[in-house]
């Protein structure tokens, strides 16, 4: 019996061994973006309207739930002294229920502030899972003179623009939700959206399999409009690493982001990094991606198995244990 324990003691110091060796893989927290479309609006007339789209893109469910997109509620500001507001139209649509408007949705041309807010029927749990960039909302204006505004989503007091899951709850917008305000203007100016990935620079160069890599992006804002964005790095042009969010970038101004890849999945060889900003309505996007250094990903000696047959091999290991703990139990039995 003290034997048979023993056994059975060494087989799971093995198995724990080989899982706890294994990297952890990580995730990214998902990136919603919800935008002001078209971002600009210009050379309206006065005594003429205009609509805009507040658009949806990029949803991914948020687990544990995991039931999709059950309502939103969304706050849109602007200038009353050039704009007034004079209708909205949910867009959004459910596949099981069709959405109710709520006594909140409102125009407001006193304080300059359209809220929307739409959700599936009460008791509803089902949802809807946008797979593409979708409008949930429109909201048409009228021009009253001559002037500037920035079509600006977000808080106000305390009011804020929220996404809902299928279970009522907030989808916390500091966690994961991009805000993309829109500007109008009638008045001649010329300003643009210009965002600019300057430079790209990995570290280290070299890096065994499963290792981890920094990938250092500083970008810039060469534009007029301060600036809500995403910056995704890369390798092999296409391979997508991470992507952060970057928000209230002012004009003329940098920012440093650090990416971080593990190396897990890789066999050896080179692998090129790059950047990409994301923008909406962007002026010049030429320059929002950049190609930085190579990365090359080489076992120690040159030898030795890929990194991912290590995973086989282990497995091949664990069977074999189990097999003879197996046989060596029926042995005794008999």
């Amino acid at each position: 019996m003290q034997r048979k324990n023993l056994l059975w003691i060494l087989l799971v110091v093995l198995f724990t061994t080989f899982i706890t060796s294994l990297p952890a893989i990580t995730k990214a927290s998902p990136i919603i973006t919800l935008s002001v479309i078209p971002t600009t609006v210009t050379d309206i007339n006065v005594g003429n309207t205009f609509t805009v789209n507040l658009t949806l893109s990029d949803f991914a469910p948020i687990p544990p739930q995991n039931k999709g997109l059950w309502g939103y509620q969304i706050y849109l500001k602007y200038n009353t002294t050039v704009l007034n507001a004079t209708s909205f139209e949910n867009l959004a649509y459910l596949a099981y229920a069709s959405f109710k408007e709520p006594e909140y949705s409102a125009i407001n041309n006193t304080a300059g502030l359209v809220q929307i807010a739409y959700h599936s029927s009460m008791g509803d749990k089902v949802g809807f899972t946008p797979t593409a960039a979708m409008p949930l909302a429109s909201v048409t204006f009228q021009v009253n003179a001559l002037g500037t505004s920035d079509l600006e989503i977000g808080a106000t007091g305390i009011t804020e623009t929220v996404l809902a899951d299928a279970y009522g709850n907030a989808i916390d917008p500091d966690w994961n939700l991009l805000l993309i305000n829109g500007h109008f203007s009638n008045v001649g100016e010329i300003k643009l959206h210009d965002i600019a990935v300057t430079s790209v620079a990995a570290s280290p160069t070299e890096v065994e399999p499963g290792g981890t890599v920094s990938i250092a992006v500083t970008v810039k804002n060469n534009g007029d409009f301060s600036e809500n964005f995403t910056v995704s790095a890369y390798f092999s042009v296409t391979h997508k690493i991470q992507t952060l969010a970057v928000t209230n970038l002012a004009p003329g101004e940098s920012k440093s982001l650090t990416f971080t890849w593990t190396t897990t999945a890789q066999v050896e060889g080179p692998y090129v990094v790059s950047a990409n900003a994301e923008v909406a309505a962007e002026a010049n996007p030429a320059d929002n991606t950049l190609t930085g250094n190579t990365v090359t990903v080489k076992i120690p000696g040159g030898g030795g198995l890929p990194f991912n047959m290590w995973y086989i091999v282990g497995g091949i290991v664990v069977v074999i244990v189990v097999a003879i703990v197996f046989y060596a139990l029926r042995a005794r039995k008999k």
